[in-house]
């Protein structure tokens, strides 16, 4: 869904290709940090945004961790029910417009 809203292309890469990349995650989180920053705070500037609590630096620390799959199963078992099942792109539209209302997302991003 995300990839649909932003326009982003995304692949799956192997596990071996992973592990290569494992290797200098400190220099792909510096790549990848100046790649956006500058640009991010240029649209916040543009949005009048002087402080908002997004941003799109990451520690290289976050790319080792990195985990993409969660189980709720024992929040389940407490008798939790989700008012949203699941994610879908209304609903992240919907996040994304009330981020812009409340000036921490530039409009348009």
């Amino acid at each position: 869904h995300v990839a649909n809203i932003f326009a982003i292309k995304y692949e799956y890469i192997s596990s071996f290709t992973s592990m290569l990349a494992s290797i200098s995650l400190k220099d792909v989180a510096e790549d990848v940090n100046e790649k956006h920053l500058t640009p991010w705070s240029e649209m916040c500037s543009r949005a009048g945004i002087s402080n908002t609590p997004l941003s799109p630096f990451i520690y290289s620390s976050q790319l080792e961790t990195l985990n993409i799959r969660a189980n709720n199963g024992k929040l389940k078992e407490t008798g939790f029910s989700f008012r949203k099942p699941c994610v879908t792109e209304e609903s992240i539209r919907d996040v994304l417009e009330d981020c812009v209302k409340i000036k921490n997302l530039p409009e348009n991003s």
